[in-house]
């Protein structure tokens, strides 16, 4: 498999930056915090659009058949922009649990916009993320996948995600979840890698802003390196 980018992908990459950009996503994670789940809706329907939800969804069900490349470039410019939603779950998650089964109908849907889904994988992930807002939630316990509701609620430290313990409703199918579940931590990965860029990047861009003892702080030497091991921590994490 090829793992770097090629020129196709690494353009995809800037224009998914770019709707990130126009879409003002600071402003996107504060009504979701609140409860406000209109303009996170519409920036959903708006990456539809561009294709990010049909990514990991097979070509028979309306997606592009993308590789692990191609979800690692759209999720690491998602973490960038911290979109708020069950993005993991729907594009990188769902799509190779729900194939195969009874449920592989709705994937169409979730391709499209139209719908929000997402799941809990106990022990791993004991909790579905914005049940509340999803149109279809999911339970995966060992080999078992099942409808879900909600049963609980839970705090998260970040406070756009909004955490909901769930129970299974209705037994769909059997399932083998193992390559799922890479996939979904490889997704995460991949946001966790664009957070912590553009945060080395605010990060520095405030160090070279903020004076101190008439100098600005980035010129400290204990500054330095803190940034200097954020740098090198992320190039590591990147390949």
């Amino acid at each position: 498999m090829r793992f770097a980018p090629s020129p196709e992908q690494r353009e995809f990459a800037s224009s998914l930056a770019d709707l990130l950009a126009d879409a003002d996503t600071p402003s996107v994670i504060r009504a979701w915090t609140t409860g406000d789940c209109a303009p996170g809706r519409k920036l959903w329907s708006r990456l539809a659009e561009q294709g990010v939800l049909a990514l990991g969804l097979p070509v028979e069900h309306g997606g592009f058949g993308a590789t692990p490349v191609d979800l690692v470039l759209a999720f690491e410019q998602l973490g960038r922009a911290g979109a708020p939603g069950p993005y993991v779950e729907s594009v990188a998650v769902l799509p190779a649990i729900l194939s195969g089964t009874s449920e592989a109908g709705r994937l169409e849907s979730i391709g499209t916009g139209e719908t929000v889904a997402t799941l809990a994988m106990p022990p791993e992930v004991p909790f579905a993320v914005d049940a509340a807002v999803a149109d279809l939630v999911y339970l995966v316990d060992g080999p078992t996948l099942s409808t879900a509701r909600v049963t609980d609620t839970a705090t998260s430290v970040d406070q756009a995600r909004r955490l909901a313990g769930v129970e299974a409703a209705d037994v769909i199918a059997a399932v083998d979840s193992a390559a799922a579940f890479d996939l979904g931590a490889l997704a995460t990965a991949a946001q966790i890698l664009g957070a912590g860029a553009v945060l080395l990047e605010r990060s520095t861009a405030y160090a070279k802003q903020r004076m101190q003892f008439g100098k600005a702080i980035g010129s400290f030497q204990a500054v330095k390196h803190l940034l200097a091991d954020a740098a090198v921590g992320l190039d590591l994490a990147r390949p």
